[in-house]
């Protein structure tokens, strides 16, 4: 198939033909029950889940990748995580998002990075590059970010291992994906312009982030620096510390400044663990000894915060509606 045949689906199957499965290890779920080692693929068509038009798909594609060394897990990771992917993005509340040319960047993105992925030996924490290029793509698709903001995360990986350049990104794949790309590379080296990290030069570095880099390119680097931060085990203690001291004074603000909160919220989380391991198991064991059955203590002071409140007359009559929200914040 050509990098540039139609394809608007939601749902790549293969031929039915088979005899064992062949498991994969990045979205069992998907698609592993579905995948077999004897089949002879051929992508007859794409299905769409609301029962849209399908989309056919040139045989070519499948043809020319089962040609190649392990072509059929090239098959196995492409078809699953494409499905996954476009499936997640079936969910953004943005319908202008999802389009036809939106599945076409993505699977070409894939087609792409998938095969040189396989290849590359497993990174310093332990995961294999194809395993860490799809976690990222999936965490951007759940903040319901575009297909290019997508694209992007997918390549990534393939990019700092030095596979590809970004003159091939934007011959392959758009200038789109490989500005963001540029983008974020310059995201990532924001903390060196500075040579003492405090507030004031932290406040500064987020307002420059802010004022001269595509806010695109910006969620993307942060959505990185998530995934790192999820698996720091593996360096030593004054390192976790070092990244955490940044994350905390730089990203985490700054992921709620872009209005991703869920990020902000966990890169918060997750350096107060590291940077203050003793307090944090502390506090954590107190909030969960003081939950009185399923529901969580800031929920309880919740509900008795908005009682007091509104039985105020004084301030019921300066007001026209009371509501308090509250969430766990374990950072100082």
């Amino acid at each position: 198939m050509g990098d540039s045949a139609a394809l608007s689906s939601t749902t790549l199957l293969p031929s039915s033909s088979s005899s064992s499965i062949l498991h994969s290890s990045i979205f069992p779920r998907t698609w592993a029950s579905t995948c077999h080692q004897d089949s002879v693929w051929s992508f007859p068509a794409i299905t769409r889940r609301q029962g849209r038009r399908g989309v056919r798909i040139l045989n070519a594609a499948g043809a020319t990748l089962l040609e190649q060394p392990g072509g059929k897990t090239v098959m196995v990771e492409l078809v699953g995580a494409f499905n996954e992917l476009t499936e997640r993005m079936n969910n953004n509340t943005n319908k202008d998002l999802f389009t036809s040319s939106s599945h076409i960047l993505l699977f070409n993105s894939l087609k792409l990075s998938i095969p040189i992925l396989q290849t590359l030996p497993l990174s310093r924490d332990g995961r294999s590059p194809l395993s860490r290029a799809l976690s990222l793509a999936l965490l951007l698709a759940d903040l319901q970010m575009d297909a290019e903001v997508i694209s992007a995360g997918i390549l990534r990986e393939v990019l700092e291992a030095g596979a590809i350049s970004l003159h091939e990104v934007r011959n392959r794949i758009g200038t789109g994906t490989a500005h963001l790309l540029h983008e974020s590379y310059r995201v990532k080296s924001i903390p060196s312009k500075v040579d003492v990290l405090d507030e004031d030069s932290a406040a500064a570095l987020r307002k420059f982030c802010l004022t001269y880099y595509d806010v695109r390119a910006v969620v993307l680097d942060l959505a990185l620096k998530l995934e790192t931060m999820r698996h720091l085990d593996y360096l030593p203690r004054y390192q976790r510390q070092l990244l955490s001291l940044e994350v905390m004074m730089i990203h985490a603000p700054l992921a709620h400044a872009v209005g991703t909160n869920s990020l902000s919220l966990e890169l918060e989380d997750l350096s107060f663990r590291y940077l203050f391991p003793y307090s944090y198991f502390y506090l954590d064991t107190w909030l969960r000894s003081h939950q009185t059955g399923s529901k969580p203590i800031v929920e309880i002071y919740r509900e008795h915060l908005l009682q007091s409140l509104k039985s105020d007359p004084l301030l019921a009559d300066m007001v026209d509606g009371i509501s308090v929200s509250g969430r766990y914040k374990m950072s100082l």
